[in-house]
């Protein structure tokens, strides 16, 4: 059966000059099952188009579908609503076709360096070898000094003196108390942390980062500090204006979402807005600018907050940029030998895909990448540099 519309689809896929809306498209008719014998012809045709040879077995190609679709998903997810997984139809040769002719062709959508080149095929890591993904875990420090370790497992109270406060699922609730004490939550590398302060404002902690409250905000504001990077949904009271430090920047804000990259081995700290008004060193932020090196930029606020909603936005990033996020979310080292590759990359990756799924899809691009006892070692070529 013929399908002029989804040959259509595939061609300006193929060749790069799919729109989004095109992407989602050829998605949608690639998982219909009456497609599925023209589907079982394009793959066909793809594995006979000059390309990296893929060498995908077929449940790394269907969590890279999956992830595909999580990445065409979160344009609501990072507008600060939920992000829901696709559901579609169980045919696992369609979705592995699907995810193969993506990765092929669509590499101006899905993850591109600046120019791409064949390699050898790397062997798979075995699953003794291979790094989960990060999760939701964390260090509390309580106002004596005791460290509570946190985890999503159930639901507990821990006690700080007199004050109760709820551990829930990943995340941990204050309620309005009489009490003063100072808390810190610390995410190692591989663990991230939502939080709920007493005035209502909610935090999301990401990998390798912290943050220091109290418990009770009896002041005329509301401070707090922070290092790596976080996530604020600040619950608005004009009295008291809600300011977070980090080693570089004061933010100040009434009732706002924005988020903070502050990580020191990032080359600057970045405030990014997504609703509201941000006073930051006396500039004025509006939702769509971020605050870096000292000036007020436009900024992708979906790139800026992608961590939060479960996926990694590569846009843009290089090499040094990409792998320190994949040391932060897999707790690994990174090595380089020889000189770092001169790559850039754009596009999206499920925070959910085990290491091996993601190097997967970096080797194919020539980075030549080798894990071994938690360390991943970036080696140079002749051709990994632009």
């Amino acid at each position: 059966m013929t399908d002029p519309q989804l040959e259509f689809l595939y061609e300006k896929c193929v060749q790069g000059r799919a729109s989004a809306e095109e992407r989602r498209k050829f998605l949608y008719l690639m998982g219909l099952p009456e497609n599925a014998e023209l589907a079982a012809q394009l793959i066909k045709r793809s594995l006979q188009l000059p390309g990296p040879n893929l060498n995908l077995n077929e449940e790394s190609a269907d969590h890279i579908f999956q992830s595909i679709i999580l990445a065409q998903e979160t344009k609501k997810g990072e507008d600060g609503g939920a992000v829901r997984r696709l559901h579609w139809p169980p045919i696992r040769f369609v979705r592995y076709a699907a995810a193969i002719i993506l990765l092929i062709g669509v590499t101006t959508y899905f993850f591109q360096v600046d120019r791409a080149a064949k390699i050898s095929p790397t062997p798979t890591l075995s699953a003794s070898e291979d790094v989960l993904p990060g999760g939701d875990k964390a260090i509390l420090t309580l106002s004596d000094g005791s460290k509570i370790p946190l985890n999503d497992s159930g639901s507990r109270k821990i006690q700080d003196r007199g004050l109760s406060i709820v551990n829930e699922d990943g995340r941990l609730l204050y309620s309005q108390s009489d009490f003063y004490g100072v808390n810190t939550i610390t995410t190692p590398n591989g663990g991230q942390y939502k939080l709920r302060l007493a005035d209502g404002t909610n935090v999301w902690l990401n990998a390798a980062s912290s943050i220091t409250y109290p418990t009770a905000f009896t002041g005329q504001q509301r401070e707090v500090s922070i290092t790596g990077e976080a996530y604020f949904e600040v619950s608005e009271n004009k009295e008291k204006p809600f300011i977070v430090k980090t080693y570089s920047d004061v933010i100040t804000v009434v009732g706002t979402i924005f988020n903070v990259n502050a990580y020191l081995d990032e080359t600057a700290t970045k405030t990014s807005l997504l609703q509201g008004t941000v006073k930051i060193n006396n500039y004025l932020l509006k939702p769509g600018q971020a605050f870096q090196n000292n000036r007020v930029i436009k900024t992708d606020i979906g790139r800026d907050v992608a961590w939060k909603n479960g996926v990694f936005n590569f846009e843009s990033v290089n090499t040094e940029q990409l792998m320190r996020q994949l040391a932060r979310w897999y707790d690994i080292n990174i090595v380089y030998h020889g000189a770092i590759p001169q790559k850039r990359f754009h596009g999206k990756l499920g925070r959910d895909l085990k290491l091996s799924q993601i190097l997967e899809v970096i080797r194919q691009f020539n980075i030549n990448c080798e894990l071994q006892g938690g360390t991943l070692t970036i080696k140079s070529t002749r051709n990994n540099q632009n």
